[in-house]
């Protein structure tokens, strides 16, 4: 027979390190990580608007529920207000609890108007580093190249 305190022991043997998601608090290389966000949230603040940049990388789209990944190898304009303009019903992966349509436990939701981000009056350079750890690690644009709109990775987006 299984006690409380032997249940909770056996759980805790799980590290939050190889969750999908955990807090940053507990992170191995805390430090190191929350300089990599916060950089990679001033390069997203960076591409706001429209920008024309070359990428060389895979890039993805949802369709029916499933991500679809391209290769892309070209020019590309960042565009998320256009995107959206051309993807009205664009369904994108976010962490919402356990589901099995996603092996990595995400949730779906729509982009719809009345439920988008709306600002708070802060311009976006002067984002503090709190708000810069949650910028998405993508951005929505046009491949020239493909000549289709997909999602693509700060990382990979060059000048």
């Amino acid at each position: 027979m299984c006690t409380r305190d032997a249940l909770i022991e056996e759980m805790l043997v799980v590290t939050g390190h190889t969750l999908d998601a955990f807090p940053l608090e507990y992170h191995p290389r805390r430090s190191e990580m929350r300089a990599s966000l916060i950089e990679r949230g001033r390069r997203f603040v960076s591409l706001l608007g429209v920008q024309y940049l070359q990428y060389h990388g895979n890039a993805f789209f949802m369709e029916k529920g499933e991500v679809v990944e391209v290769p892309v190898k070209s020019r590309i304009m960042v565009d998320a207000a256009f995107f959206r303009e051309n993807n009205p019903n664009y369904v994108r992966p976010r962490i919402s609890g356990l589901t099995e349509r996603h092996p990595l436990s995400a949730g779906w939701y729509t982009f719809e108007p009345e439920k988008l981000v709306k600002s708070n009056g802060t311009e976006p350079s002067q984002m503090n580093e709190d708000a810069l750890l949650l910028c998405s690690p993508t951005v929505r644009g046009w491949s020239f190249g493909n000549k289709l709109w997909r999602e693509l990775f700060l990382s990979l987006a060059g000048q």
